[in-house]
């Protein structure tokens, strides 16, 4: 390569660095709508993984409760102590839960990771004192 070519080469460069500091994030673009395609298997990696990936989350969950969520990738399902390590299983129309959580799967994936808070995106019916600490305690990554 000449000096010539070396030197168009430089300000071409310098004019890269000169832009970059404008084109950091966010990054501004459309996405999807959540689907079943998406949310089910990040609900259910974040639900499968909750026993290892909080281990101590045991001691914040006193009784089983049943979690419902709604929408795309949705379902029911029931975190229990039992013994002496979360269990999560399907909910079904006998389960007799402390407590219900209820969400969308799309806010769940949100909240369970501690990106938004469950206080502002689940309904809790039944027994607030055995859901709360459970919910407070839960960050699953």
């Amino acid at each position: 390569m000449s000096l010539e070519g070396m030197a168009g080469l430089r300000a071409t460069v310098d004019d890269v660095r000169a832009v970059l500091p404008l084109l950091r994030g966010p990054l501004r673009r459309q996405l999807p709508q959540p689907d079943e395609t998406r949310l089910r298997p990040a609900v259910g990696w974040l639900l499968t993984g909750l026993p290892n990936m909080q281990p101590g989350l045991v001691d914040r969950l006193a009784k089983p409760i049943r979690l419902t969520l709604t929408g795309p990738g949705g379902g029911g399902w029931m975190p229990d102590p039992g013994r002496g390590q979360i269990t999560v299983t399907p909910a079904t129309d006998g389960s007799r839960p402390a407590a219900t959580v209820e969400s969308t799967a799309h806010d769940f994936t949100a909240w369970a990771t501690t990106r938004a808070s469950w206080r502002d995106c689940v309904t809790v019916t039944g027994d607030h004192q055995v859901a709360g600490p459970f919910l407070d305690e839960l960050d699953l990554v």
